[in-house]
């Protein structure tokens, strides 16, 4: 993000030798420390799970707007049963966050 211009520049920055992010790495150290200082167990873990639960859901939803942008190459044509898994895991987590 940071070499996007999205974030601050120093986050960007790598230990030439190692080429690892130290200031990246002390940044969400600090912030994973507030996190789990800020709530108990329970609340975080329904924050990482709920959180899983809506990116995993909108990956599956991807998968169709992929299927719908991107022409079937193959040469036996497409292949309907194929939306049936990310469909089902798209209804599952519909009814599941409910």
């Amino acid at each position: 993000m940071a070499r996007d211009d999205l974030f601050f520049k120093s986050p960007a920055c790598c230990i030439p030798r190692y080429k690892t992010p130290a200031v990246a790495l002390v940044v969400q150290a600090v912030w994973t420390s507030l996190l789990c200082l800020s709530g108990t167990y329970t609340q975080l873990l329904n924050f990482v799970i709920f959180a899983a639960l809506v990116f995993y859901g909108l990956t599956a939803v991807g998968l169709f707007a992929l299927r719908v942008k991107t022409p079937c190459r193959r040469p036996t044509g497409p292949r309907p049963g194929l939306s049936l898994a990310p469909a089902l895991y798209v209804i599952a987590t519909a009814v599941i966050r409910r």
